[in-house]
């Protein structure tokens, strides 16, 4: 197994049995943190559909602003808009920072996100369900415990096990 592991860190490191060569193949990667890839692209493509998409969001509201009449409100959120289209499309690496901050936020609202989530489906479905079933006194599952039995196996009508069935969805 101590050849399975070796070649597990030869992969995870990127380097190949000579350490010589793997240190000039490190070395001769460009270094640009735009060229790195984060989620199967690069990091440049990340900052350029981040600018453009904040630089649609920040028009938008620029446009709803000046449909209220806001003209000032208007302005500003038309600036902020160009300059997240033109620093993403033109200067990506310098919305690369805002980016990552974007994405550090991100991380943290989609921990949050998932508790709150589960915690109302669990409360808004799971908990009344299982008060529903209990007052109409439904038992979705035999949880009897039989002393002499040697096996819980269920055996099932055998018209369920044709498989031309599968084919019928509904």
């Amino acid at each position: 197994m101590a050849g399975a592991r070796r070649l597990a860190d030869e992969v995870r490191a990127g380097l190949g049995s000579d350490p010589k060569e793997g240190l000039t193949k490190v070395a001769n990667q460009d270094s640009s943190p735009l060229a790195k890839k984060w989620m199967g692209k690069p990091v440049g493509q990340h900052v350029r559909e981040f600018g453009a998409i904040f630089g649609t969001i920040c028009f938008t509201v620029c446009a709803f602003k000046l449909y209220r009449g806001s003209n000032n409100a208007a302005q500003v959120w038309g600036g902020v808009g160009a300059a997240f289209a033109v620093l993403g499309y033109f200067f990506p690496r310098a919305l690369l920072p805002v980016w990552r901050g974007w994405m550090k936020l991100a991380h943290y609202l989609s921990i949050v996100m998932t508790f709150v989530i589960l915690a109302a489906a669990w409360t808004i479905g799971f908990v009344p369900m299982a008060y529903l079933l209990k007052v109409l006194r439904i038992k979705a599952m035999d949880l009897s415990y039989k002393a002499n039995v040697t096996s819980y196996w269920e055996t099932r009508d055998p018209k369920y096990d044709d498989f031309k069935r599968l084919e019928l969805q509904y």
